[in-house]
């Protein structure tokens, strides 16, 4: 076998020997000679013949990066031998009845989608450039691709229009859109309670005032994205406390102990969140949020807990007691009393150091 390639090599070395002195110089053996050969070539219909027909692909890739005409790109695009030289063709042709035609009919399916790809990124762009409301509500009216009708959405400034999508448009990716650029209090408390989709009403939640409506939202949304985009802007602590202690969803309680006065009841709240089996990752990042060394103790201690958020556990409440000892050291240095935990500090010792 290896005499056989051998052989096979040595004859075609013998015929590229024979054939290059009658070759274009663009199609050389020698990849140095045929480039030198290439640069000379400006005709475009010389380029385009090569891009599509030429045996080396660093000539055929470097003549349909040379083309910038669009009849010649639209030629290749169609009829090069190469997929990867109509690839490179479709990616700069901008003629919308070509690229239709190859984005039906190509033989490989990744130059039909490029394809697709070039023609719906030439709808948007030609739909973003517009600001007449009557031809974006054309557009949102009679359009069937959700994908313009979302570029129709970005300069659409008309309350009225974006109002009646926001109600009633079937496709949730342009309720939402529409949602994201209302003023209308009132509707945007209708949608966030009652609109089927929960990115919708999340959308609709977000830019909502209303504290009583906030609240019940919080309340009684069944999605917990929904709920914590609601608890965002309550400032009630009752209605904090009731969240932080009732929801049924980790994250949201965890979000409302965030918001608490009562630093004790964020405490409990974040270390039941630690102790409920959830990912280990997040159970690492909430034992960096304890500061009670008596919770940590328990964690470090629990022998049937996970070694790992043991570890965590132990490293937590050494931090803890290294920043208490930091203090002592600075306090003994007369520099001054800053905040510090009273379950970590000696309150006679503490009181002591901050009377001096």
């Amino acid at each position: 076998m290896a005499l056989l390639l051998t052989f096979k090599r040595w004859l075609s070395r013998g015929a590229d020997l024979v054939l290059d002195p009658l070759r274009p110089d663009w199609e050389h053996s020698k990849p140095q000679k045929r480039m030198e050969g290439f640069r000379k070539l400006i005709d475009r219909d010389v380029l385009a013949r090569v891009a599509k027909t030429a045996r080396h692909r660093d000539v055929r890739e470097a003549a349909v990066n040379k083309l910038d005409d669009q009849n010649h790109l639209a030629d290749v695009a169609k009829n090069a031998r190469n997929a990867h030289v109509r690839v490179i063709a479709v990616e700069k042709l901008v003629i919308e009845s070509a690229l239709v035609e190859i984005s039906e009919n190509d033989r490989d399916a990744r130059v039909r989608d490029i394809a697709a790809r070039q023609l719906a990124n030439q709808a948007i762009a030609a739909v973003r450039r517009l600001t007449e409301q009557s031809a974006l509500a054309k557009i949102l009216k009679n359009e069937s691709r959700s994908f313009v009708r979302i570029a129709a959405m970005e300069n659409l400034t008309n309350q009225a229009l974006l109002a009646k999508i926001a109600r009633s448009d079937a496709d949730s990716l342009l309720r939402e859109a529409a949602v994201e650029k209302l003023a209308d209090q009132a509707l945007l408390a209708k949608i966030a309670r009652s609109d089927a989709d929960p990115f919708v009403r999340l959308s609709a939640v977000s830019r909502l005032r209303d504290k009583t409506m906030l609240e019940k939202i919080v309340r009684n949304d069944s999605d917990p994205f929904v709920r914590e985009a609601a608890l965002e802007n309550i400032t009630d602590q009752s209605v904090i406390i009731e969240i932080a202690e009732g929801d049924l969803d980790s994250f949201v309680r965890l979000s409302a102990a965030d918001k608490l006065n009562d630093q004790d009841l964020a405490q409990s709240i974040i270390m039941e969140a630690v102790k409920t089996p959830a990912h280990s990752n997040l159970r690492l990042l909430l034992i960096e949020r304890l500061t009670e060394p008596e919770m940590i103790e328990e964690i470090a201690e629990n022998g049937s807990e996970a070694p790992g958020i043991r570890l965590a556990a132990a490293n937590r409440l050494s931090e803890l007691r290294m920043a208490a000892k930091s203090g002592a050291d600075v306090r003994d240095g007369e520099i001054g009393c800053g905040p510090r935990s009273p379950q970590l500090v000696d309150s006679e010792r503490t009181q002591t150091s901050c009377a001096i």
